[in-house]
């Protein structure tokens, strides 16, 4: 039913949802200030008499002033389609990765996924053995990832990647371990997929 204020939204910021009430009816309306907060009820004469508010979810406004495609399923704000924070990732020290476009502050947990990639240079014939790490706090085990295979050819060693749940973070890290010391690509793509509203499943 439309936003709390006459104004635009500031581009690349969070909104959030909420439904509200006069005691009779029911509407929804979108503001920038999260709970306790809440919505801005007084200001426009359209809201007039809407006193109680319940939070539904919290969303990303893009740096164009619009909403990221998503689907709002129980708790789960799934975007369409994934998005990449990053792509064809070679780092072997730690470096960090900034979701905070697409993860609102308010999200508890929130899906990625990756697709990795193993090749060999000049058609070396090895065996690779590779873990991709992804953590959500420096130097932290996380999430790890084993990837290998045998190439004797300029074909490729390797193809990977899953689906994995994190605690919601505006930063992630990753990282590449070489466990046999194998010269050879590695690629290493991540995208975000949904984030959980921190209302549960109501």
């Amino acid at each position: 039913n439309g936003r709390d204020q006459a104004g635009a939204f500031g581009a690349s910021s969070n909104l959030h949802a909420y439904y509200i009430s006069n005691g009779t009816t029911i509407a929804t309306v979108l503001a920038d200030s999260a709970p306790p907060t809440g919505p801005d009820l007084t200001t426009l004469a359209a809201f007039s008499g809407y006193v109680y508010w319940a939070y539904i979810a919290p969303f990303r406004w893009n740096s164009g002033s619009s909403l990221y495609p998503a689907t709002l399923a129980g708790g789960w704000v799934h975007y369409e389609p994934s998005i990449a924070v990053l792509s064809a990732g070679t780092a072997t020290t730690e470096t960090s990765i900034d979701t905070s476009e697409y993860v609102p502050a308010l999200a508890v947990t929130m899906e990625l996924a990756t697709e990795l990639w193993l090749g060999t240079v000049g058609g070396q014939s090895a065996v690779h053995d590779d873990i991709f790490n992804l953590r959500t706090t420096s130097g932290t085990a996380g999430y790890r990832h084993r990837l290998g295979g045998f190439n004797n050819s300029t074909a490729i060693a390797g193809i990977g990647g899953s689906t994995v749940i994190l605690p919601a973070t505006q930063t992630v890290y990753y990282l590449w371990e070489d466990k046999l010391g194998v010269t050879e690509t590695r690629l290493a793509t991540v995208y975000v997929q949904a984030y959980t509203a921190p209302n549960g499943d109501n």
